[in-house]
């Protein structure tokens, strides 16, 4: 289910390709790679691996607005004896605003700021003692976060640009917390 996402925003960003514009105005897609740390009651600073695909559009040299669906690639195990578990991202999804400030010819500083949607998932298994059996249990832990990024990207030639960035998400009525270390390419079209 999770990769229905990643290609549902595949579709979306398709048609992206019909505009280009020289004054720093048009579409572009990308896609990254994510180290992520969530960290909330029920899960406690798990490590994950995420795939990312990003579309956007430029909306001047200054200003866009983009879109982010990203589902994890590696999850996080812990084992305590008489407990166990295995954390993973089943999607997310970010709805961003985009600041850029030049520094350079080809090099800019990103700010970002926007709402997401994710859900993380915990299975595993608890026994309570020796005598007893043990128990599985699956988490669900889903809502809302406000996200904020900060960031730089560097444009190889003209349509080509590689960024990373630090993005903080935290949720909206929920003790979740996460952060993300990001490298990505992008390509405008």
């Amino acid at each position: 289910m999770k990769y229905v996402y990643l290609v549902a925003a595949g579709a979306l960003a398709a048609p992206m390709a019909l505009a280009q514009s020289t004054d720093g105005r048009g579409w572009y897609g990308g896609v990254g790679y994510e180290y992520l740390v969530v960290d909330n009651d029920a899960i406690n600073d798990r490590e994950l691996d995420t795939l990312s695909i990003t579309g956007g559009m430029n909306l001047n040299k200054s200003f866009g607005a983009e879109v982010t669906a990203a589902t994890g690639i590696g999850d996080d195990s812990v084992n305590y004896g008489n407990y166990a578990a295995k954390t993973s991202l089943n999607h997310r999804i970010d709805l961003m605003g985009v600041a850029r400030v030049p520094i350079a010819e080809r090099l800019n500083l990103t700010g970002k700021l926007g709402v997401s949607n994710y859900e993380f998932q915990t299975k595993g298994w608890v026994q309570p003692a020796s005598d007893v059996s043990a128990r599985g249990f699956r988490n669900m832990d889903n809502g809302y976060a406000i996200a904020g990024e900060v960031g730089a990207e560097y444009a190889l030639t003209k349509d080509l640009t590689v960024d990373a960035g630090y993005t903080y998400y935290d949720g909206i009525d929920t003790d979740t917390e996460f952060d993300t270390l990001k490298v990505g390419i992008k390509k405008k079209f």
